[in-house]
Formats: structure tokens, sequence, C-alpha cells
């Protein structure tokens, strides 16, 4: 945490002295982001505001986790079927990744904005999403293919994590509950401040590290000191909604004995077809050909 408030520090000096030359590219690129910060004016019922995102994270993650869970077990039992029904356990490392690449390929292909890790549509989101220009049903249907997508790449071999797929989940949340907050795309309510607050609390209603997560919409959309109010309400209602409330730890143990199950039931298996193998070498105490 400590390196990361240096480089922001190093990072905002860079960019002011920056900002006023012409030739400096960069800062067309981040238009967007400080002007959601710019459009933000701080008032103390955003933090009631903050309060309900909180909750709204809370639920977010809930279902991330669930949906993460369901594709766990549905790899593991297509990995045991294949061993069974194959006998050599090379063949579930194929077919896992190859059934998980072909859904993932089918959702690219139904909701484009579940494409990669979310860095390539975490503009285009907020730019035209906040407009109107993709509609509601868009937005809700690419928040739960990305999180099927996310569950599906963690449990059928594919690399990477679940930091930027929960970040573009949580960017597309902010930009539905603004547009749901403020019908007709009013200057109500900032978008900056829905954004912002969903960008740290959906990670931090799992994730022990608040300050970071504080932090990292602060430094991605050149917040100020009094924009810091409602986004660390927002982590700690989510916080104490999923891992205060002894939730995130049911569902940790849950997940560890049916893990354990399955890993009991694939050793009993492999037991048993290594006695059937043996009982075809060795009949009433004596070889047999085979």
């Amino acid at each position: 945490t400590s390196i990361f408030i240096v480089a922001a520090i190093v990072n905002f000096g860079v960019f002011y002295c920056l900002r006023d030359q012409d030739n400096f590219a960069y800062i067309n690129v981040m238009e967007q982001n400080v002007t959601l910060s710019m459009q933000w004016t701080f008032k103390f019922r955003q933090l009631f505001v903050a309060a309900l995102i909180g909750a709204v994270s809370f639920l977010i993650a809930l279902v991330s986790l669930i949906i993460v869970g369901i594709t766990k077990r549905i790899f593991l039992r297509i990995k045991d079927r294949v061993n069974a029904f194959s006998g050599n356990k090379w063949l579930s490392r194929i077919v896992s990744p190859t059934v998980g690449g072909l859904l993932i390929g089918t959702m690219c292909y139904v909701c484009p904005l579940v494409v990669g890790n979310g860095g390539m549509v975490l503009g285009p989101v907020v730019r035209f999403g906040a407009k109107g220009e993709i509609s509601d049903n868009v937005l809700w249907c690419s928040m739960f293919a990305k999180m099927f997508t996310m569950g599906v790449s963690m449990n059928s071999g594919f690399i990477g994590g679940f930091l930027f797929p929960i970040i573009t989940i949580s960017i597309i949340a902010g930009v539905l509950a603004h547009r749901i907050a403020t019908p007709g795309n009013s200057d109500d309510e900032p978008l900056g401040m829905y954004i912002a607050c969903f960008l740290a609390a959906v990670p931090g209603a799992f994730a022990p590290m608040p300050l970071t997560l504080v932090l990292l919409p602060t430094s991605v959309l050149f917040l100020g000191l009094d924009q810091l109010a409602p986004i660390t309400v927002s982590v700690i209602v989510a916080y104490l909604l999923f891992c205060g409330s002894g939730l995130f730890e049911k569902i940790s143990k849950t997940r560890e004995k049916k893990d354990e199950e399955a890993t009991d039931e694939e050793t009993m298996a492999l037991a048993e077809q290594e006695q059937e193998e043996n009982d075809l070498v060795y009949k009433n105490g004596r070889p047999v050909l085979t």
C-alpha cells in the first residue's frame, strides 16, 4: 500500500506538470476520467447513497462467487466423468479447456462486451452507456455473462485471475445503477461517484484490503479528498455485509468441504480401478497372462 501511495503521488505530480502541454497526447486518453472527477461535487447525502451502493455491491460479489462455485463443480464433474470413461487423466486435461473455450467463445459472440479482461470495453461502456447509447438489456446481459465467463476461465484451465473481470463487472454495475437512479440521464447524481464506489466496493466485499481498493478509483479517476468519503463508506458496508457477517467464511468452508469430498471420491475411484487391474493380473494368487 505504501508503494501504491508513493506511485500515485508521483503520478499526480507528473500529470499536473504536463497537462497544459499541447503535445502531451496522453491527456486526451485520460480526459474522460478527469471529466468524471470534475462533474462530481461532494454532498453529505451521497454518503447514504454510498451505503446503498455497498449493499448492492455485496449482492453482486455474492452472485459472482456463487457462479464461480457452480462452474467449478460442473468442470470437476466433467473431469471425473471423462477420467472414469477413458481411464486416462490426460484426456480430461484436453476436454475441460476445449469445453471452456467453446463456452467463452460463444459468450463473446453473443455479448461482445465480455471479450478479454475488460480493458478494451471499459471506456466505451462509460462513454456510451452513460449517454443511453447502450441499452439496459445489453448491460445486464454483459454483466452476468462476464461473471459466467470468469467462472469458466478460472475453472477450465485458462490462465488469469479475477481482478480485471471484477473491475469490468463493477463498472458495468456502476453505469447501470446511475441510469436507474437518474432516469432520463439527468445530472442529479454524478456518474463518477457510482463508478468509483462500485469499482471499490464489489471487490472490497470479499478482499481484505480496503485502503488499496479506496485508492484504486481515487488514482484512476483523479478524485479529491472529499470524494474519498462515499467510496470508503461503500467499501466498509460491502465488507461488513459479506465478511463481517461470517457469510464469506461459511461459503469458503462449504467449498473446501466439497473439494475434499470430490478429492476423496476421485481417490477411491482410482483405487478401485487399480484393484480391478490387479484382479485381472492375479487370479487366485497366481499370475495370469493378459
